[in-house]
């Protein structure tokens, strides 16, 4: 991901690449690697965590694998045409590090994040209306029971939607590149965690306290079982102002909770 940023903020023809068409491929060839190789391996590296308990993750499906395939090309193609945006300075990315206080960086990624989370839940909410569903939604939910190969399995619409969003916050936020680093990382993991099957995760995986309020593989997964409920990506706020939150969910978090902690205690 870090290497990501790095193409989005450097010129093609300081690495040597001459000609706009030449620097439009190669931004392109370098972001599709990055964010697919970036999938791939938090897949792999959750799976394996969520094999500790008695029901593994499920591989990967024939779909799910094409669709993430789609996914990493629409999005690099969206980056690849916007790093041209910070040429023009319409991109906010600050890179004057004297100018920035350790206030800016934590203001401006909050911001972003709760920017993101509204682009997402009404967003997320609209897709979901049967003609765009179909268009472009249905392959999010092929599978019955999600993974994490399911976080970036996205129809290219979708896909488009997603990643036109995530340009919209570089512009309206002033953002540092740590800054954009940062949720990128949390974006991409938050995505992949949240995709796991509550059946499949260790008895002892944290449910946190912040569990009311913030948004995990318990609450998201309702969403795949019951596409009325829960289209929040990192809050549940916007689920609760709307009421499309499931009304017994505080319950089904206590009871996981308590089993997270009782198998936590020493024997």
């Amino acid at each position: 991901m870090a290497c990501l940023v790095v193409a989005l903020l450097t010129p093609a023809s300081a690495l040597g690449v001459d000609g706009d068409i030449g620097g439009f491929i190669f931004n392109f060839i370098v972001i599709f690697a990055i964010i697919q190789s970036r999938h791939i391996l938090l897949a792999l590296i959750l799976s394996g965590l969520a094999s500790r308990s008695l029901l593994s993750q499920r591989s990967a499906t024939a779909s799910e694998l094409c669709l993430s395939l789609s996914s990493s090309a629409v999005f690099a193609l969206v980056m690849a045409l916007f790093i041209r945006l910070d040429g023009h300075r319409y991109l906010q990315i600050c890179q004057n590090e004297g100018a920035v206080s350790w206030l800016f960086y934590v203001a401006s990624f909050i911001g972003a994040l709760v920017l993101q989370d509204a682009f997402f839940y009404f967003v997320h909410r609209v897709l979901h209306r049967p003609f765009l569903y179909r268009l472009a939604h249905k392959g999010h939910h092929r599978s019955s029971q999600p993974s994490v190969w399911t976080s970036f399995a996205f129809d290219p619409v979708e896909s488009l939607i997603h990643a036109i969003c995530l340009i919209a916050i570089v512009v309206i936020i002033p953002l540092h590149p740590a800054t954009l680093f940062a949720l990128l990382m949390t974006m991409s993991v938050w995505a992949a965690v949240n995709h796991i099957s509550p059946e499949t995760l260790p008895d002892d995986f944290p449910h946190h306290w912040l569990g009311p309020w913030v948004i995990g593989p318990l609450h998201h997964c309702i969403h795949h079982r019951k596409q009325t409920l829960h289209y929040g990506l990192y809050f549940t706020f916007w689920d609760r102002v709307f009421r499309t939150q499931a009304e017994d969910y505080a319950l089904r978090l206590e009871a996981v909770q308590k089993r997270s902690a009782s198998s936590n205690l020493p024997s």
